[in-house]
């Protein structure tokens, strides 16, 4: 699952980080990218460990969203700059 979730986060990174793309674009983006994880076969999840348990819980659509947006922007400055 991560694996891919890095595959489609490279994919869409320079779109995301291009200069016109708009704000409300790059949510969408995200979320595209949460939605193909979550209805791949077998299905992806985003999950995190509750410290109290020890188990793995689903994080949910909004910090799924927030994780695929960071890892978005990881290597940004490089990115830009191989633009100019």
């Amino acid at each position: 699952g991560n694996i891919r979730f890095r595959e489609l986060v490279d994919a869409y990174k320079r779109e995301y980080l291009d200069p016109r793309t708009k704000k409300v674009e790059k949510a969408r983006i995200a979320a595209r990218i949460v939605n193909t994880i979550r209805t791949l076969d077998p299905k992806g999840k985003f999950l995190k460990e509750d410290p109290h348990t020890g188990l793995w819980v689903e994080i949910g659509d909004e910090r799924a969203w927030k994780k695929a947006g960071q890892a978005l922007r990881e290597s940004a400055p490089e990115i830009r700059a191989e633009r100019q």
